[in-house]
C-alpha cells in the first residue's frame, strides 16, 4: 500500500511538471503581465470599471453648484418651462436638438429646475456614465488593463469634469456616442432584431444631442460597415 501511494504521488508530480512545461501561461512571467492587474485584485472588469465610474460621479457632484449658472446655461434652463412641444423650436434656434432640454423639462415638472445643483445633475450622471462606457469599450478593443486605465484617465480629466458640471448637452452626446458604437458592434455580432432596435434607439438619442458632432460618428460607422 505504501509503495502504491509513493508511485501515485510520483506520477502526479511528473504530470504536474509536464503540464507546466507545456503551458507557458502557467509561468510566473505570464502572471506578471500588466493586463492581469485586475485579476490580481480578484475583481471582475465590469466591477472595477464601475467603481471608477462611481468615483468619477463623486468628483463631478462635488461642488456642482459652487458657481452660478453662466449665460448659456441660463438660456437653456429658461426653456424648460415651455413644455415638450414648445422646447423644440427654441432649442433648434440655439443650434441644439431637444433631448437634453426634454430631460430638463422633466426636472421642471418635478419642481427641481430652480436649483442649480439639480439642473446640472444630469450632465454629471452622463459624464460618469461616459467614464464607464469608455473603459468598457477600450477593454473590448484592447484588454482589461487598458480599459481600466482609460476609465481612470477620463475620470480625473479636468476638462471632462468641467463639462460634466454644466447644464449643457456636452456629456450627454459623449455618453450616447459611446453607447451607440458599442450597440452597433454588438448588433453586428448577434444579428438579431432586438440588438438592431437597441442600436437604433441609442443612435437616435445620439442624433438628438448637439447638431454637428453626431455626424462624425455616423460617417465613422458607415465607413466601418463598408470596410468590414
Amino acid at each position: 500500500m505504501t509503495i502504491s501511494a509513493t508511485v501515485f504521488r510520483g506520477e502526479r508530480v511528473r504530470r504536474a511538471d509536464t503540464s507546466v512545461s507545456r503551458n507557458p501561461k502557467a509561468t510566473d512571467v505570464q502572471a506578471a503581465r500588466p493586463s492581469d492587474v485586475v485579476a490580481w485584485l480578484g475583481v471582475r472588469p465590469a466591477i472595477a470599471i464601475g467603481l471608477i465610474a462611481v468615483a468619477a460621479l463623486s468628483f463631478r457632484l462635488w461642488g456642482l453648484d459652487a458657481d452660478s449658472l453662466d449665460m448659456d446655461e441660463i438660456t437653456q434652463v429658461a426653456m424648460y418651462r415651455l413644455g415638450l412641444r414648445g422646447i423644440v423650436i427654441p432649442a433648434a434656434v440655439q443650434g441644439q436638438p431637444p433631448l437634453d432640454y426634454w430631460i430638463g423639462w422633466g426636472l421642471q415638472r418635478l419642481g427641481l429646475a430652480p436649483s442649480d445643483w439639480w439642473v446640472r445633475f444630469p450632465a454629471a450622471v452622463f459624464g460618469a456614465g461616459g467614464v464607464f462606457l469608455l473603459g468598457w469599450w477600450v477593454r473590448r478593443m484592447a484588454d482589461t488593463f487598458a480599459g481600466v486605465a482609460a476609465a481612470l484617465l477620463l475620470a480625473v480629466c479636468p476638462f471632462h469634469v468641467v463639462m460634466s458640471q454644466q447644464a449643457r448637452p456636452y456629456t450627454i452626446f459623449f455618453f450616447f456616442a459611446l453607447a451607440a458604437v458599442l450597440a452597433f458592434l454588438h448588433a453586428r455580432r448577434r444579428m438579431t432584431l432586438g440588438t438592431w432596435v437597441g442600436f437604433a434607439s441609442l443612435f437616435l438619442c445620439m442624433l438628438m444631442t448637439p447638431w454637428t458632432d453626431p455626424h462624425f460618428i455616423t460617417v465613422g460607422l458607415v465607413a466601418f460597415a463598408i470596410g468590414a
